[in-house]
C-alpha cells in the first residue's frame, strides 16, 4: 500500500512503521491499489475498505463474497453469490454507498476492475451456455446499467482485467493478452505463440508484465498501446513477478532479477530463502520479498 508494507496479524491490520488498526476477520484476503486496500473474508462474508490506515467503510453480504477489489480513490467492487444467479457485482463509492449493481444469470464473473477515478468498471466473464465456452470482456460506466462495450472470445479464457491510467484496458488470458481502447473496443492482442504463461502482474498503471516459457524464458512488458518489450532469461525457472511503472522484479528459487519495463536487466541478487511473495514499490526500482523469516526490501542499483 503506497511505499509501505501493510499486513494482517492475528487481529489487526499492521503497517511497517508500527501503526496498526484493530480488525477481527476470518481467513483474510487483502488486495491493494495505491494507498487504498480492501480486506475481505469469504467465511465472514465481509469486506473492509481502507484509505491509508483509516477504515473507510465495511460491506457485509450474507450470500457469500466471491472476491473484492479496491480502486485508487477507495471505491470498491464486490462480487458475490445471489440466489438464482451465477454472480452479482456491486460497486461502492468512496463513502461506501452503492453506485452500481448487476446480476448475471448465465455468466460467471471471473475478474473485475475499476478505473482510477472509480467511474468505469471492467469485467471478465465466462459463459458456459451454448455449444462452446465463451470468454467475455465487458465495460460499464457505473452511472448506467448496460455495458458500453463487449467483446467475446472462444479461443482463450480471459482471467484478469485492468484499466490503464488513460481508461484503456487489458485482459490477460491463457494464450494471449488483449488490449482495449478507452471506448472499450478491442484494439490489439499479444499472442503467446505457444509459450506457457508462468506468471504475470497487472500492478502497474502503465504496463502489464508476462513471464512466458517456450524453451527459453522471457519477461514481456506491454503498455496501453500494445507496444511490448522483451527480456530473455536463461537461468532458473521464474516463479513469480511483479511490476511498477519503471521495473519488474522476478523471483527464481536462487535469485531476484530486476528488469526495466523496456527490457533491460539492471540488477541480479542471490537469495537463500524461500520467497512466498514479491511486491514492487510503486515509485522506485525496489521491491519487498516476503519469506518464512519475515520480509526485506531489495533495491536495484
Amino acid at each position: 500500500s503506497g511505499n509501505s508494507l501493510v499486513y494482517y496479524d492475528t487481529d489487526s491490520v499492521c503497517r511497517d512503521d508500527g501503526k496498526s488498526v484493530k480488525l477481527k476477520i476470518t481467513e483474510p484476503i487483502m488486495k491493494s491499489n495505491g494507498s487504498c486496500f480492501v480486506i475481505y473474508s469469504k467465511a465472514d462474508n465481509k469486506a473492509v475498505v481502507f484509505d491509508g490506515m483509516k477504515k473507510a467503510y465495511t460491506v457485509e453480504d450474507g450470500k457469500g463474497i466471491q472476491f473484492a477489489k479496491v480502486g485508487k480513490n477507495a471505491s470498491s467492487v464486490v462480487v458475490t453469490n445471489e440466489s438464482g444467479y451465477r454472480s452479482k457485482v456491486t460497486v461502492y463509492d468512496p463513502d461506501g454507498k452503492r453506485a452500481f449493481r448487476a446480476s448475471f444469470g448465465e455468466k460467471y464473473v471471473i475478474d473485475a476492475a475499476l478505473s482510477d477515478d472509480g467511474k468505469k468498471l471492467a469485467l471478465c466473464l465466462f459463459d458456459t451456455n451454448g455449444d462452446e465456452f465463451t470468454s467475455v470482456a465487458q465495460f460499464y460506466d457505473i452511472s448506467k446499467k448496460e455495458p458500453y462495450a463487449e467483446s467475446s472470445y472462444t479461443d482463450t479464457v480471459l482471467t484478469n482485467i485492468k484499466f490503464y491510467s488513460d481508461y484503456s484496458a487489458v485482459a490477460v488470458g491463457d494464450i494471449k493478452a488483449v488490449g482495449f481502447s478507452s471506448s472499450g473496443e478491442a484494439s490489439w492482442q499479444y499472442s503467446y505463440d505457444g509459450a506457457i504463461l508462468q506468471s504475470f502482474s497487472v500492478n502497474s498503471s502503465d504496463f502489464i508484465a508476462l513471464c512466458l516459457k517456450k524453451g527459453k524464458q522471457s519477461i514481456v512488458c506491454i503498455d496501453s498501446s500494445g507496444s511490448n518489450y522483451e527480456y530473455e532469461y536463461s537461468g532458473a525457472n521464474i516463479k513469480m513477478i511483479d511490476v511498477n511503472n519503471d521495473a519488474v522484479m522476478a523471483v527464481t528459487p536462487r535469485n531476484i532479477i530486476f528488469v526495466t519495463t523496456h527490457g533491460y536487466e539492471i540488477a541480479e541478487k542471490d537469495i537463500s530463502v524461500d520467497v512466498k511473495g514479491a511486491y514492487m514499490l510503486p515509485e522506485d526500482r525496489a521491491g519487498i520479498i516476503v519469506h518464512s523469516f519475515g520480509y526485506e526490501t531489495l533495491t536495484a542499483k
